[in-house]
């Protein structure tokens, strides 16, 4: 089996809101439904200190994780989220597998 026989799909959102965003959590949801993402609404504490909207995910096998990065960033920037640091793996106790990936609102 090689990478064309797997059925990559898109990446789970572990969408996380804080603060303001809470209040706008449809807005994130449906932006990132209509294109064409699953969301999964989380709550919980912060991994670590951060004070910066971040994203966390985990780079794998599938040729277009890093497109699919890059159209959640343009999905984030449509409702006015621009600036966010990008983590590889994991942040603090937080981590994603292959096909998820946390994206964290302050």
């Amino acid at each position: 089996m090689n990478k064309a026989d797997i059925a990559f799909g898109k990446p789970r959102i572990h969408l996380f809101l804080y603060g303001e965003n809470k209040e706008n959590s449809r807005k994130f949801i449906e932006a990132f439904n209509d294109a064409g993402f699953e969301v999964v609404l989380r709550a919980g504490a912060l991994p670590v200190g951060d004070n910066k909207s971040f994203l966390i995910h985990s780079p794998n096998i599938n040729p277009n994780h890093f497109v699919e990065i890059e159209n959640i960033l343009q999905v984030l920037k449509s409702v006015g989220v621009e600036d966010l640091v990008l983590y590889q793996y994991q942040r603090g106790k937080h981590y994603y597998t292959a096909k998820n990936v946390g994206v964290y609102l302050l």
